[in-house]
């Protein structure tokens, strides 16, 4: 009969001890996939979505080539020559002008 109870508490020690490493290794696998899901969303969360990526269309803007004291050499465009301009570089002018085209009354109604 001891045997038998030193065998059952023998099967019981080993059980627990294969509780304890199946429970230490699902928490550590629940631990890593938690902190991946973390980083992922983390990551790409300011990124736009594949839709957005496919459907966009850049600006064509002309290519400057310099020299090595900086003096423009060559302006390289295909469709179109377009160069941005800062708006405060913009004399009022043509600001006034591009209103009146496009509302002739935006000063009157207030935008």
């Amino acid at each position: 009969m001891e045997k038998i109870i030193r065998k059952l508490k023998k099967i019981l020690k080993s059980q627990k001890k294969l509780w304890l490493i199946s429970l230490f290794g699902t928490g550590g696998f629940a631990i890593i996939a938690i902190g991946i899901i973390f980083v992922y969303f983390y990551i790409f969360a300011g990124l736009p979505s594949p839709y957005t990526l496919k459907n966009y269309k850049a600006t064509p803007l002309s290519s400057q080539i310099y020299d090595r004291n900086g003096k423009l050499l060559y302006e390289v465009f295909r469709e179109e020559n377009r160069t941005p301009v800062d708006l405060k570089k913009l004399p009022d002018s043509i600001k006034q002008a591009t209103i009146a085209v496009e509302d002739k009354d935006f000063y009157r109604h207030g935008g």
